[in-house]
């Protein structure tokens, strides 16, 4: 009985040790380096830069530093392929407010993927998982791998017909790429014809249109039903947004006013909000108190 015990023990320790082993291995290491330092080691080894822009007090950052910068197959990739760096955006020893303003950051985290000659090939923003992270990885050391490359290459070797453009940004929309509200402003402008009904002209809708009373923006109100009760409340509330800043540019009120009566039941029916007049009288004194401000 004593012996069993003494096994017992034995195979916790084993099992610790070989843990504790493991987890001091699969983690990414990072260089404590500037950025700049770490492009010029890159262009030196010719290997890409990976740069975790975070700050202290960030839970997403602390959570993507305690799973996904652990995991086995991510620390193994990323530390074989890449010079990897942290830099606390809110520290100056570290270079952190010199880098938010080249790459023009202003949420954390956001992940750098820089080339060998310190060219920028795509920023991240917010936490990310371990699967996302090897697949982005994959896709700066492997071109091949990247679904967003092929279908770019295939679109610009194409007639960039509307078919053509729509298959891209579906392929953008899905890998969240940079630029993917620029191709769909400019699908939304040129195709003939918009279905809300299907996903990619509904998401070029949505994040173009800026017109509440087009022909297309009434058929999105008219048929709220149709889609999630907070799609239509964001995009309500976008609406109103843009049209204060037109009848403060244009010192106005009456163009938020007229905005907000036509949106208002509509946003009703998809929040709990207040009545309509108690609105109107906030918008009213904001509107009074920056275009006061704006004339001083």
């Amino acid at each position: 009985m004593h012996k069993h015990q003494d096994m017992k023990h034995y195979f916790a320790a084993l099992v610790l040790t070989v843990l504790t082993a493991f987890g001091a291995t699969a983690q990414i290491k990072f260089e404590h380096m500037t950025l700049d330092e770490a492009k010029a080691k890159a262009k030196l080894e010719k290997k890409p830069i990976f740069v975790d822009v975070h700050a202290s007090w960030c839970g997403p950052c602390k959570r993507m530093a305690a799973t996904a910068f652990v995991d086995p197959a991510v620390s193994t990739y990323y530390n074989e392929h890449f010079i990897n760096v942290k830099i606390d955006g809110e520290k100056e020893a570290e270079g952190g407010p010199k880098t938010m303003m080249e790459y023009s950051l202003n949420s954390y985290p956001t992940l750098l993927y820089i080339n060998p000659d310190g060219t920028l090939f795509r920023k991240l923003v917010g936490g990310q998982d371990a699967a996302t992270l090897l697949k982005r990885g994959k896709e700066l050391i492997d071109p091949n791998s990247s679904a967003l490359l092929q279908a770019r290459k295939t679109y610009y070797a194409s007639k960039k017909e509307t078919a053509d453009l729509k298959t891209y940004i579906s392929v953008m929309i899905a890998d969240q790429a940079d630029s993917t509200d620029l191709f769909a402003q400019t699908y939304y402008t040129t195709a003939k014809t918009i279905n809300l009904a299907d996903q990619v002209d509904f998401y070029v809708f949505y994040t173009s249109e800026q017109n509440s009373a087009s022909a297309n923006g009434l058929y999105f109100l008219e048929h709220y039903e149709s889609f999630p009760p907070n799609v239509v409340a964001d995009k309500i509330k976008e609406w109103i947004n843009q049209s204060f800043s037109i009848a403060l540019e244009k010192s106005d009120y009456s163009i938020v006013e007229t905005t907000v009566k036509q949106l208002y039941p509509y946003w009703q029916k998809t929040e709990s909000i207040q009545d309509q007049e108690t609105y109107l009288t906030y918008v009213k004194q904001q509107f009074d108190k920056y275009n006061s401000g704006q004339r001083q």
